[in-house]
């Protein structure tokens, strides 16, 4: 599996203040929805719900840092106030939470990825994604993050099961998710899951070539965490992991308030335009 190294760069760490030190809290992405008509996007930056529960819980500040880096070297700390960030309408235990803000392509370097290459549910049945499929995500390792600059490190594994039944979790109970056969660690949670389809791929007896001769990827979802085993006072890490299914951030990101505001750019541009 060759991934392109440009993936790395749409990711960001997620950091919180307590007892006056700055610490790592997790992984944020960032992804695009087309304006129609307008030729912009309108970005979001996503992590996990959980994430920002637990900055609530334990920052000296309740404020969420999003460590970013900068196009001309080094990084910077971003401050987003709590209520800025945004979860599901009417399920409490969907582990997603986002963030409505464009970084400034000037200052930041970072990709965005575009919703078009949602793993979606039309797209699994399309492409045949399934069990044993290639994944990678990317994100924090806090024990090398980086100390001028983020360092998203990537890991690699196969699609344990698909989100035929729910999944149980201590924190959310039973959830839509995907298994992983992938090890999870805290800083990875919020990491965006991509399914990795290769350069050639056979589908209902048809040969796809992907463009340019670079891997198709689809983003399936974001980590959620892992299954634990206890043996007396030690957890073990299981080895597969829980990912949150890219229809449930969809509906995050589609919810009313996100469209309104979606439409009333759109709005404004046109009318700009027409003036």
């Amino acid at each position: 599996m060759q991934i392109p190294d440009e993936i790395r760069k749409c990711v960001g760490f997620i950091c919180y203040k307590a007892r006056g030190k700055m610490k790592f809290g997790g992984t944020a992405f960032f992804v695009g929805v087309e304006l129609e008509g307008t030729g912009r996007s309108s970005v979001y930056i996503i992590t996990a719900k959980h994430v920002i529960d637990e900055i609530r819980r334990a920052s000296d500040d309740r404020i969420v840092y999003l460590r970013m880096n900068l196009i001309n070297g080094g990084s910077r700390l971003i401050r987003v106030q709590m209520d800025r960030w945004v979860f599901h309408p009417t399920e409490w235990n969907v582990d997603v939470a986002v963030l409505n803000w464009v970084p400034k392509q000037e200052e930041y370097d970072y990709l965005v990825l575009p919703v078009k290459y949602a793993g979606t549910e039309d797209i699994i049945k399309k492409e045949n994604i399934g069990v044993g499929d290639d994944v990678f995500l990317v994100g924090l390792f806090a024990s090398h993050s980086g100390s001028k600059r983020n360092l998203p490190i990537i890991r690699v594994g196969n699609i344990a099961s698909m989100p035929e039944e729910k999944v149980h979790t201590e924190e959310f109970g039973d959830i839509d998710a995907y298994l992983v056969e992938a090890r999870s660690i805290g800083g990875l949670s919020g990491s965006p899951v991509f399914a990795y389809m290769g350069e050639m791929r056979k589908v209902d007896n048809i040969m796809k070539l992907s463009r340019k001769g670079l891997p198709l990827l689809y983003w399936l979802g974001l980590m959620h965490g892992h299954f634990y085993l206890s043996e007396s006072e030690i957890q073990v890490n299981m080895g597969i992991a829980i990912v949150v299914p890219t229809w449930k951030i969809l509906e995050v990101i589609n919810q009313e308030v996100f469209m309104k505001a979606r439409e009333k750019i759109i709005k404004e541009i046109t009318k700009g335009a027409g003036r």
